[in-house]
């Protein structure tokens, strides 16, 4: 998200509160999603020329690499981020793409998120590729966490000097029922999920009790970057 009103690029992690900091922004400035997203790199995109899917999912480098920033423009805006913890984010995706309707959470890292790793990488990539570069340098100003997201987001707040009290949730994992939306789309594209559907796979356990030792393995073989330069344990 560029806001050169403040002249700061705000890069969102998926399922790390991006939604929430967008909104809050859009409405500081007194803008609609909708109607003005698009002008901050809000909005799909079907060039791969020019991105990912969805531009408010560039890294931090492509916002120069695709030419949406100048390198003189990237080196002088304010450039921020949020980041969690690689276990507690994989339950956010395991929920949010409907899966915690259909089957257990275990079922879903090792029989099908390796396949989402490879083929919406752009979605599912380590959060290390977004803010550092080949190096492994942070090339962000400021690194907060959802850990502690009123706090780093008020210095974030403070630095655009945006009246701040507390971020509204957006976008967040909500699960419906077993006939919603995203479970029909699930069951179409993976025919197979029938025989690992669970009559009960949702629950509000703490990340931590979500897993097994396969899973927990799995999320930390794929996210093995994310555990190291971030400094997050299990």
């Amino acid at each position: 998200m560029i806001l050169p009103e403040h002249k700061a690029l705000f890069v969102h992690v998926p399922k790390a509160a991006g939604q929430s900091v967008e909104n809050f922004l859009l409405q500081s400035l007194n803008k609609d999603r909708k109607a003005d997203g698009p002008d901050y790199l809000l909005r799909p995109n079907n060039n791969p020329a020019k991105g990912p899917k969805r531009l408010a999912h560039l890294t931090a480098l492509d916002y120069v690499k695709y030419e949406y920033l100048s390198p003189k423009e990237f080196d002088d805006y304010f450039k921020f981020s949020i980041v969690r913890n690689p276990w507690s984010r994989m339950v956010s995706f395991y929920k949010f793409r409907g899966f915690s309707n259909l089957t257990s959470f275990n079922t879903f890292v090792s029989k099908y998120l390796p396949k989402y790793f490879e083929d919406e990488h752009w979605f599912f990539r380590p959060q290390t590729d977004f803010i550092f570069n080949e190096e492994d340098k942070l090339v962000v100003d400021f690194m907060g966490r959802l850990e502690q997201l009123d706090t780093d987001f008020s210095k974030i707040a403070q630095q655009l000097s945006v009246p701040f009290t507390k971020l509204p949730k957006s976008n967040h994992s909500i699960e419906k029922g077993l006939i919603s939306r995203k479970s029909y789309n699930l069951i179409r594209k993976h025919p197979g999920i029938i025989k690992y559907i669970s009559s009960s796979p949702k629950n509000n356990k703490k990340y931590k009790e979500m897993y097994n030792d396969t899973s927990r393995k799995i999320v930390e073989n794929l996210y093995q970057k994310d555990i190291e330069l971030l400094g997050y344990t299990f």
